[in-house]
This record gives C-alpha cells, sequence and structure tokens, in this order.
C-alpha cells in the first residue's frame, strides 16, 4: 500500500504542476503570507466545480494514506496522519504554484484539498473493515481486490461523476439523444470485450451462479445515467452489453478455453480501437512525450471518463493476460509494448493525437493490481473449483 500512496502522491503533484514551466518572480512578502491571504472575495459556479474537483483529487491520497497509516498508527491517528499529509501536500503545491504560469495560489484549495483527503481517509476508516467484513461473511473473493477495483473503476465510468439530477424537464431529452445516438460497430465491439471482462470480474468476486444474476441485471443499471448530471445513454452502450451477456451465457461460458479467448478478444479489441480508421497520412503528426498533454486541454467532464474507461480496458487486458495463468510482469509488458505500438501508428492517423500516456498508464496500473493481488494465485483458478 506504500506504493500505491506514493504512486497516488507523484500523480498528484504532476497534475497540480503541469505543464512543469516555471518563471522566477519577485514575491512582495513572504510565500506563506501570499497563501493565507489568497482567500477568494466571490463565489461563482467555476468556483463551486473547483470546490468539488479538488476534493474528488484527494479522496484517494486519503483513502491510501489511511490504509498505510493503520497498520501501525491507531484509525483515529491514521486519520490524523492522512489530514496532515494532505495537508502538507496541498500546502506545497500551492506554494510552488506561485511560479507556475497561469496557475492561481489559493487557501480554498488547501482547505478543500484537506477536506478531500478527511473524507477520504473517515471513509477508509469506518467502511474498509465493513467492506472487508461483509465480503468474508460471504465468502467473496477477497483474495484478489484487483478484480475488486477492476469492477469498481468499471462502475465508476458508467455512472461518473456520482451526481444525481432529478430535473424530469431533463429526462425527455435525455430519452430523446438514447432514441437519436448514432450506431457504431467499433463502439459496440468495444462494449462487448468491456462486457465479457465485468462477466468474469464478476464470477471471480462473486462465484459463478450470483454473478449470472448481477450481469443480468447491468444492462439495465445503465439507464441509471438518466439521473446523473452530465450523463446520457447510447444505443451502443446497451446492445453492446446485451451482445456481451449472450456470448457469455450462451457460448464462451460453456467452453473450456473461455479465459483464453476472452484476452483474445480484448487484446484485438484494443488493437483494432487503436487503429481506427484504417487509413494513414503521408506526413506523421506531432508525438506528445508529456504524459496527459492532450487529455489536460479537454474539459474536466469528457477527460475524466476517457481516464476511467482507459483504466478500466488497459487495466482489464493485463488482467486477462493474467488471468491466463502469467504472471503481472509479463502482462503488463506486453500491454505496454501493444500500446506503445498503437502511440507509434498513430502519428500516421487522422484526428488521433499520439502521446505517451497510454504506456505510462498500463505500467502504473499493472503495479498497482500487483500490489493489490497479494495472493499471487490466478483467478481462473478459483472460479473453475467452485
Amino acid at each position: 500500500m506504500n506504493g500505491i500512496l506514493l504512486l497516488v502522491v507523484v500523480l498528484i503533484v504532476y497534475g497540480s504542476l503541469y505543464p512543469w514551466s516555471f518563471e522566477a518572480r519577485q514575491l512582495d512578502t513572504n510565500p506563506f503570507v501570499l497563501l493565507f491571504n489568497s482567500w477568494p472575495t466571490r463565489l461563482d459556479v467555476s468556483l463551486i466545480r473547483d470546490f468539488i474537483l479538488n476534493v474528488l483529487l484527494y479522496i484517494p491520497l486519503g483513502i491510501t494514506a489511511f490504509l498505510s497509516l493503520s497498520r501501525k498508527l491507531r484509525g483515529w491517528l491514521a486519520v490524523l496522519g492522512a489530514v496532515l499529509l494532505g495537508c502538507a501536500l496541498s500546502t506545497s503545491v500551492e506554494l510552488v504554484q506561485l511560479f507556475v504560469p497561469r496557475r492561481t495560489t489559493s487557501l480554498l484549495d488547501v482547505t478543500t484539498n484537506t477536506t478531500g483527503s478527511l473524507i477520504g481517509a473517515i471513509a477508509a476508516w469506518v467502511f474498509f473493515p465493513q467492506l472487508k467484513s461483509a465480503i468474508s461473511t460471504r465468502n467473496l473473493s477477497w483474495k484478489h481486490p484487483a478484480a475488486f477495483t477492476l469492477l469498481l473503476i468499471w462502475v465508476s465510468f458508467q455512472f461518473f461523476p456520482l451526481m444525481p439530477s432529478f430535473g424530469f424537464t431533463r429526462l425527455p431529452g435525455k430519452l430523446m439523444a438514447l432514441m437519436e445516438s448514432s450506431w457504431s460497430n467499433l463502439e459496440i465491439l468495444a462494449c462487448i470485450a468491456e462486457g465479457l471482462v465485468v462477466a468474469i470480474l464478476l464470477e471471480v468476486i462473486f462465484g459463478v451462479i450470483e454473478a449470472r444474476y448481477i450481469f443480468i441485471a447491468l444492462p439495465f443499471s445503465l439507464f441509471g445515467r438518466f439521473l446523473i448530471v452530465g450523463r446520457t445513454l447510447g444505443i451502443t452502450d446497451l446492445v453492446g452489453l446485451t451482445a456481451a451477456l449472450a456470448i457469455w451465457a450462451g457460448i464462451l461460458h460453456l467452453m473450456p478455453a473461455r479465459y483464453n479467448i476472452s484476452a483474445v478478444i480484448v487484446l484485438a479489441t484494443l488493437m483494432i480501437r487503436g487503429i481506427a480508421p484504417f487509413h494513414f497520412l503521408l506526413m506523421p503528426n506531432q508525438f506528445h512525450w508529456k504524459p496527459f498533454d492532450v487529455s489536460m486541454g479537454n474539459d474536466w467532464l469528457s477527460s475524466a471518463l476517457v481516464l476511467l474507461r482507459k483504466l478500466f480496458d488497459y487495466g482489464s487486458a493485463l488482467w486477462m493476460i493474467r488471468v491466463t495463468g502469467r504472471s503481472y510482469l509479463v502482462s503488463t509488458a506486453v500491454v505496454a509494448v501493444i500500446l506503445a505500438m498503437i502511440e507509434f501508428v498513430q502519428c500516421w492517423l487522422p484526428g488521433r493525437a499520439a502521446e505517451s500516456t497510454d504506456p505510462i498508464l498500463a505500467i502504473m496500473l499493472g503495479f498497482i493490481l500487483w500490489r493489490l493481488d497479494k495472493e499471487r494465485r490466478t483467478p481462473a483458478a478459483l472460479v473453475q473449483r467452485r
């Protein structure tokens, strides 16, 4: 857990100080004085949005810091340590941002970041033991938290940003968007591959029998997006997940080599989506070596959805290789190399932005899943014994 905590800290620092271009400037007074006098004077929509994002950004820090510190400290001391770490990290970042162009130092950011650390630490303190106990009581496979993490990422992608919207005036528009949504064979293929992974994840976590009932309910649960701010539902989402259910229950579930076949489907889908639309330019586009250089320029909701889907797709690809009996080192190397090759090809694809982000994401995911999967045992072996 210490390694995952360090990774969370590195990601927060990277995103907070992006694009990592600094300028020397003469400060009028002590940096701490500037920070303490930087409280905003008015409240607007953008300030509320930044408030929410800053809280969400530091919740993972609070969770991982508590889980790391709770090994040696009592519960409330681990919470206090996580909050102090979040406050110290946020304060340090805000002070450095005094020398970053187009960045604004704000005491409100320190407050919201510390609040996020507190929420994450308390949530881990209160819910983690109960969740682990509930899973153990139901004889679920807590020995494979990597599978649980991937399933949680998939659910987060489906219903992010998890902010309800109960306005009945928006519902007709979202229903109309569903009926008028475009048909995409490539997107259906992607949803089928993701659905097959979800089916295997459910079997590993809940067992074969329970997983069938949960998987049947998943297509209907997607309609919950109508109650989420800024989200809608496409026909390809429903068709893809339903097709995955039919393929798994009617064909793959009965085949002895179902995990190997599913892994091939996932990897093939990853490559097909990466090199679409299959016609090339005469001159290559610019390659973005700086991680997240492209996604940082988009709006926060679109960037978050793209990141969550990439986390699930890349994580499930290397996890499926792991399910077939390979080590996390091998599976991570395979996925990272495939993604690096895709990014190289994307230099010659129209409308695609080649960057170093995806292979780096695969390496980070491989490390995280390896650290989470403490038993180092193949999930397939457990499923087959049920």
